[in-house]
């Protein structure tokens, strides 16, 4: 969130932030190894584009908003059942949801 900037300070390059972010060639929902990305939609529809996940064993997932500066840890969390954890955050965000 705020492109590696916290407290005014640079803790993570820029640069990183963007590449890190950009969807891969061969798969657009990939980038860096593990950032799973959703470009389109199709991984989680109940998210914004813009939005990505960093996933680990045991179905572990860092769900990242930067827009709604939000972060949603779940662990041990089917895939599938991430979607419908997202749309239950975003109802209850309501109105203060930025984007959707």
């Amino acid at each position: 969130m705020h492109k590696g900037m916290w407290d005014g300070k640079r803790i993570i390059s820029e640069e990183w932030i963007d590449l890190s972010t950009t969807p891969g060639d061969v798969n657009k929902s990939y980038g860096f190894m593990n950032y799973m990305l959703n470009p389109d939609g199709s991984r989680y529809s109940n998210a914004p584009d813009y939005t990505w996940t960093h996933s680990g064993a045991g179905s572990n997932l860092v769900y990242v908003d930067p827009a709604n500066e939000l972060v949603v840890v779940a662990r041990w969390i089917r895939g599938n059942q991430m979607n419908d954890l997202l749309g239950l955050v975003f109802d209850a965000m309501g109105d203060l949801a930025t984007a959707r």
